[in-house]
C-alpha cells in the first residue's frame, strides 16, 4: 500500500505498478493506469487487458437491400441493410395494375413504385386487343373479343348431312347431323325433308331343307329367279355335306379320314393316326426315341412326342466367367463382378431357378473424377476409388499466352503451365541514367530492359554555354557549367522515371526510376500512380460459404469470392465436396441402409442374415419351423431333430429289414429325407403285471446323412 510498515503514516514507495494489465496497481488497487489496446489477433474491438472497454465502432464494407455491411476489422455484420438498386431500363414487373422497376440485387423480388399502363385503345374489340404502349411493357390488359354467332332457321343439305348456316354468313355452321330415315327404303329425311333415291337390299339369304333364296333385308321382297337348290361342301364322319351358299347341312355322312402325316400317343406304350374329324386310330406301332436323357428336356417318342422319361434337373455347381452368366457388376474397380452358377452337365444358369451365385475375379470400371489434376506441363483426371492409383492419358498442356511476367494457361486445364516468354522491348530510349541508355520491356508490369549503352555525348565536355547531352536519348550526362540548378518542389514523372524540374533550365534533376515496395504496389514515392494485374494463380482459399483466390504477389487482394459447386451428393462412405477447391459441403451420411448377406446364419432357435455393412445387425429373422416334419428348418436347413417321425403318417412295415436303394446321383442336393430306410423292430419282452401288460416297440429309422 506504499505505507511505512512501522505504523508511522508516511508514504515509503509512491512507484505503482500494473503488471497483470488490468488497469489497477498491484500494489495500492489505484485504477487508470496503462494504455487500452486490441491486439490485431482478435480484431474484437474490445481492450485485451479485460477492461471491457469498447474500442471503436464496426465500419466497412457494403450494405445491400438483401444483406448487412461486413466489418472490415472483426468481420461481423453490423448496421442496417442497404437500399434497393433497382434496373431502371427496364420495366421487370407487369400486373394488371400497371409495371415497375425491379431490384436487381439477387434475392429481392422488391419494385419501385407502380405506374399504371397506357391502353392503346378504352376497351378490346373483336379485332384488336387492348394493351400497354408503353416502351419495354406491351403488357396485355385486355384479350381481343371472340366473334358471336347467330343460327339461321333454313335447312341446308347435300347427300349425307344438313345444317342451319350463321346469319353473318361466316362459314359458321349449327346443328349438323346425318339425314334420319325410317328405314333403308325411305326416301325422304324425316328432318330436313331432303329426298334421296334408294335400291332395294337383297342380302337376306333365307333356307329350307332342299333350297336357298334372297330377300330383301328391309321390305321381305323376294328377289326374283333367286331359288335354288343346295350343292357344295363335302361330308364327313361327323357331318353332312354343307351348301356353300347358305351353310344349310345336306344328304348323308362320310368315311372317315385319317390324318397320316402325324403320329398321336394312344398309351404310354403306343401311337397311331387318328381320324382328323373324331378318335378313330388306325396303324397303331409302340413308342420310340433315339434321344439322350436332358437336364430340362423330357425323353419324347420320336413319332408322337409321348414322354417316355422325366428329365432329371440340373445341378448348378460350374463357374464360367462370361456374361451370360453375369448377375451383377462391381461397383468400381475395386469390386468384383458376381455371375450365376452354370449347370455341370448343359451349362444352362441357376438365374431363373436357383438362383445361386459367386465372386469372380473381374472387377468392374474405374470410376474418374471429373476434375483435373495438372503435373510436370500435363493434365489428367483420377480414378476416385479408394485403393485406386489409376489414371487416364495425361495430356501434354496447351493454348493460352506466355509473358515475361505471366506463364501460359492451359485452355483445358485452367492451370498455369510452361516456360516464361522472352521480354519484348520497345524501340525507344526509355531507360536512362548517368550510366547509358536502354530499352524498357513494353509488357504491362515488366520493368526489365535490355544492355544499358553508354551515352553519345554531343560535346566532349559541358560548357557555361551548353550542356552535355546524349544524342541518342537526351539525357543530359553534365549540365551547364555556370549554371546553378533550382530544383522544383514537387516531382516530375512519365510512365518509367522521375525527376524534379530545374526552374531555371530544362534540366531533370534527382532523375530515377519508379520505386515500387512489390510487383501489387500501384504508386511510386514520388507520386506517380500505374496500372498493375493481380496474379490469382495461387491455391484457392475456402470457408464454408465459398473459394477465392488470393493474389500470389504478396499484396492479399482477393479475386471475387464464387459458391461452391457439388460434385454429387454425399453418400455412406463419401461426404459432399466441392468439384472446384474440394471444401467438403456435407459429411459422409454413414451406414443407413442394411443389405442382407445371402448366407443364413443360426442358432438352436432362430436364423437370420447379417448386414453386410455393419456389424451385429441381424435381418429377416425368425424361429425354426419343420412344416414337412424332416427334421431340418424349411427356410435354413438346420438340423432340428432325429426324433420326428410320426408312426401314423409314416408307418414301417415291420416284416422286412431291407435298406431300399440310396439315389446318390445328385449329392449336392441337401433338401429332404434318403429315400432308404432301415426299421429293425425289436419285441423286447412282454410283461405281465396283475392284471395289465406293456409291450415295448423299439423303432429305429435312419436319414441320409446330409
Amino acid at each position: 500500500n506504499h505505507l511505512c510498515d512501522n505504523g508511522c503514516g508516511q508514504i515509503a514507495d509512491d512507484g505503482c505498478y500494473d503488471n497483470d494489465t488490468n488497469h489497477a496497481c498491484d500494489e495500492c488497487g489505484k485504477t487508470g493506469m496503462g494504455t487500452h489496446a486490441d491486439s490485431a489477433t482478435d480484431n474484437d474491438h474490445v481492450c485485451d487487458y479485460g477492461c471491457g472497454v469498447t474500442l471503436e465502432d464496426c465500419a466497412g464494407g457494403t450494405a445491400t437491400c438483401q444483406t448487412k455491411a461486413i466489418c472490415d476489422t472483426c468481420g461481423v455484420a453490423y448496421g442496417n441493410l442497404g437500399n434497393h438498386s433497382y434496373n431502371m431500363n427496364a420495366w421487370g414487373y407487369k400486373g394488371t395494375d400497371g409495371h415497375a422497376h425491379k431490384c436487381t440485387v439477387s434475392g429481392c423480388d422488391a419494385h419501385d413504385t407502380v405506374v399504371p399502363h397506357t391502353p392503346n385503345v378504352d376497351v378490346a374489340t373483336e379485332d384488336i386487343a387492348k394493351y400497354c404502349t408503353v416502351s419495354g411493357c406491351g403488357f396485355v390488359i385486355e384479350q381481343r373479343l371472340d366473334h358471336v354467332h347467330s343460327e339461321g332457321t333454313e335447312w341446308e343439305s347435300n347427300s349425307d348431312y344438313h345444317w342451319h348456316d350463321c346469319v353473318a354468313d361466316d362459314g359458321q355452321i349449327y346443328s349438323k347431323d346425318e339425314h334420319s330415315y325410317d328405314n333403308a327404303c325411305d326416301t325422304t329425311c324425316n328432318v330436313c325433308g331432303a329426298p334421296r333415291t334408294i335400291t332395294h337390299n337383297y342380302t337376306k339369304l333365307e333356307k329350307n331343307e332342299t333350297h336357298h333364296w334372297y330377300e330383301c333385308s328391309i321390305c321381305g321382297d323376294e328377289k326374283a329367279n333367286s331359288r335354288v337348290g343346295h350343292s357344295g361342301g363335302t361330308a364327313t364322319c361327323q357331318a353332312k355335306a354343307e351348301c356353300t351358299t347358305c351353310g344349310e347341312f345336306y344328304g348323308n355322312f362320310g368315311d372317315h379320314d385319317y390324318d397320316t402325316t402325324t403320329w398321336v400317343s394312344v398309351n404310354t406304350n403306343s401311337h397311331a393316326h387318328q381320324c382328323k374329324l373324331c378318335t378313330a386310330y388306325a396303324d397303331e406301332a409302340d413308342h420310340f426315341s433315339e434321344d439322350e436323357e436332358s437336364c430340362t428336356e423330357n425323353k419324347l417318342c420320336d413319332a408322337c412326342g409321348h414322354k417316355m422319361k422325366d428329365a432329371h434337373g440340373h445341378s448348378y455347381t460350374k463357374k464360367i466367367e462370361s456374361s451370360v452368366y453375369l448377375k451383377l457388376e462391381g461397383a468400381d474397380c475395386q469390386s468384383h463382378h458376381i455371375y450365376y452358377y452354370a449347370c455341370v452337365y448343359c451349362d444352362v444358369s441357376a438365374k431363373d431357378d436357383t438362383n445361386t451365385f459367386y465372386e469372380g475375379s473381374a472387377v468392374g470400371d474405374h470410376v474418374m473424377s471429373t476434375v483435373w489434376t495438372s503435373e510436370n506441363n500435363q493434365h489428367f483426371h483420377k480414378c476416385t476409388v479408394t485403393g485406386c492409383t489409376h489414371t487416364d492419358t495425361k495430356v501434354s498442356c496447351s493454348g493460352g499466352s506466355a509473358s515475361c511476367v505471366e506463364l501460359a494457361i492451359c485452355s483445358t486445364c485452367q492451370k498455369a503451365y510452361g516456360e516464361f516468354a522472352e521480354h519484348s522491348f520497345g524501340t525507344t530510349w526509355e531507360y536512362k541514367d548517368a550510366n547509358g541508355h536502354a530499352h524498357i520491356c513494353i509488357v504491362n508490369n515488366c520493368n526489365a530492359h535490355d544492355t544499358v549503352q553508354a551515352h553519345n555525348p554531343n560535346i566532349p565536355a559541358a560548357t557555361e554555354d551548353e550542356a552535355q547531352i546524349c544524342t541518342d536519348c537526351g539525357y543530359e550526362m553534365a549540365a551547364k557549367l555556370s549554371h546553378t540548378h533550382n530544383p522544383a518542389t514537387e516531382w516530375t514523372s512519365n510512365t518509367t522515371h522521375h525527376w524534379k524540374a530545374c526552374s531555371g533550365c530544362d534540366s531533370h534533376l534527382d532523375e530515377a526510376h519508379h520505386s515500387y515496395a512489390n510487383d501489387c504496389d500501384t504508386t511510386c514515392d514520388c507520386g506517380y500512380e500505374r496500372t498493375i494485374t493481380h496474379d490469382f494463380t495461387s491455391p484457392w482459399q475456402k470457408d464454408a460459404s465459398g473459394h477465392w483466390h488470393v493474389c500470389a504477389d504478396g499484396c492479399n487482394t482477393t479475386d471475387t469470392k464464387m459458391a461452391h459447386e457439388s460434385a454429387g451428393t454425399a453418400t455412406e462412405t463419401d461426404p459432399e465436396v466441392c468439384s472446384i477447391c474440394g471444401w467438403e459441403i456435407n459429411p459422409a451420411l454413414g451406414h443407413i441402409t442394411h443389405t442382407p448377406a445371402t448366407e443364413w446364419q443360426r442358432n438352436e432357435t432362430h436364423h437370420w442374415h447379417e448386414c453386410t455393412g455393419c456389424d451385429g445387425q441381424e435381418l429377416d429373422k425368425n424361429a425354426h419351423e419343420d412344416g414337412d416334419n424332416n427334421g431340418k428348418c424349411d427356410t435354413c436347413d438346420y438340423t432340428m431333430s432325429t426324433d420326428s417321425v410320426d408312426p401314423e403318417t409314416d408307418p414301417i412295415d415291420p416284416g422286412t429289414d431291407t435298406e431300399p436303394p440310396v439315389d446318390n446321383s445328385h449329392s449336392d442336393d441337401n433338401d429332404g429325407l434318403d429315400t432308404g430306410v432301415i426299421v429293425g423292430i425289436a419285441i423286447g419282452s412282454v410283461v405281465v403285471l396283475g392284471g395289465g401288460f406293456a409291450i415295448f416297440w423299439f423303432v429305429i429309422r435312419k436319414k441320409r446323412i446330409i
